[in-house]
């Protein structure tokens, strides 16, 4: 084999172990924001129950 296939062999390992990684940290960044969405609306919910209620009690 030549140098430059070597290198070229070594590169390809590089970028796809870069790939995984980076492909890693977006499933958690999504799993990250679902679970920030999912406290918003929890506590968007809550907030309209407790507007009813004030309102209810006016």
């Amino acid at each position: 084999m030549n140098d430059q296939r070597v290198k070229d062999e070594f590169d390809r390992i590089a970028v796809r172990e870069q790939l995984g990684k980076d492909r890693r940290l977006i499933a958690q960044y999504e799993a990250g924001l679902a679970h920030a969405r999912g406290k918003v609306e929890e506590a968007r919910y809550k907030l309209g129950r407790l507007d009813e209620r004030l309102e209810r009690a006016r």
